[in-house]
């Protein structure tokens, strides 16, 4: 089933395409493919044949430019880095019919910090624009992830109590 998946064609397309090994190799740069944990047992099922890309054990947010997530909460670590955000949902009929336990957020992806991309070639576009602006997020993301966190003083908890006691 999983082979059949919109997902899972849409994310193989996208790794397996000249445009990305183009644009990866044109522009000297790397992506790190990571499934979420649960989906890990997958990953043997995509066949990465390019030296830019790889499949690392870990990741560190400060490490990366730019994340290509689906609705995942890790979202918001790159926001508060004030990193560049691409939304990747092949399964966004899925996810709105409430197929994985959700079908809305308190944030739609629609009005998130990065362009909201269905397909293989909407992801890549979408990806080749921020890589073409030096990995930074376009208008109007780059305002909202400016926007996002009111206080990255690292002291959140005093601006918090304070805000509270008004």
């Amino acid at each position: 089933q999983f082979l059949e998946s919109d997902f899972y064609i849409q994310t193989r397309d996208f790794l397996e395409s000249k445009q990305l090994a183009d644009l990866l190799e044109d522009n000297d740069w790397y992506l790190d493919f990571k499934l979420h944990p649960i989906f890990a047992v997958y990953n043997e099922c995509f066949n990465i044949d390019n030296p830019r890309i790889s499949i690392p054990e870990k990741t560190e947010p400060s490490d990366y430019k730019i994340v290509i997530t689906d609705y995942s909460s890790f979202v918001f670590d790159f926001v508060y880095l004030k990193r560049a955000v691409v939304y990747f949902m092949p399964d966004y009929a899925q996810f709105k019919a409430g197929f994985n336990d959700y079908k809305e957020l308190d944030i739609p992806l629609e009005e998130g910090f990065g362009e909201l991309t269905k397909t293989s070639v909407e992801l890549l576009n979408a990806l080749e624009k921020i890589i073409k602006n030096d990995g930074k997020a376009l208008p109007p993301f780059d305002k909202k992830t400016d926007g996002f966190f009111f206080n990255q003083d690292k002291n959140s908890r005093a601006t918090i109590y304070s805000h509270l006691k008004k």
